[in-house]
């Protein structure tokens, strides 16, 4: 059973490498960058770590397991923002690793998901709270 889990995660892996989604979706951004000209803002350094971060991943053999853990371990030390979270599909990206063979690359990945999905529940709370408030009162005249 554990072998046909390890299978099935390398075969996932191979498929994300294939897929190039993410390639697309880093190359649509920078053409967009690069038509809105000098006065375009410039990707953060910490937006495009992400990016690079997110393309390794994809592209990392699902049995390089020294490789992802050096990808996994650097995720751990960016802060993300739901924006950046939304357009490097990182969601995505780690899904198949948090049932890896490895159980320390299962273990990051778990941890990353989970402190992102926590990131993106306080930020719908956050904006929830701002829409349900109610408005303040007028102010009193004397």
């Amino acid at each position: 059973a554990q072998r046909r889990k390890i299978e099935r995660a390398q075969r996932a892996a191979d498929r994300r490498a294939k897929s190039g989604k993410l390639k697309d979706v880093v190359a649509r951004f920078q053409s967009d960058e690069e038509s809105q000209g000098p006065a375009a803002p410039q990707m953060s350094p910490r937006s495009a770590t992400l990016f690079r971060l997110a393309g390794e991943l994809q592209t990392a053999p699902g049995a390089d397991t020294a490789a992802l853990l050096g990808i996994l371990q650097e995720l751990e030390r960016i802060p993300a923002t739901v924006e950046l979270l939304r357009r490097t599909q990182l969601g995505i990206i780690t899904q198949p690793y948090k049932d890896h063979g490895d159980p320390e690359i299962r273990a990051i990945a778990k941890r990353l998901r989970r402190s992102w999905k926590d990131l993106i529940a306080a930020a719908a709370g956050e904006a929830s709270a701002q829409q349900a408030a109610p408005p303040p009162p007028p102010a009193e005249r004397e």
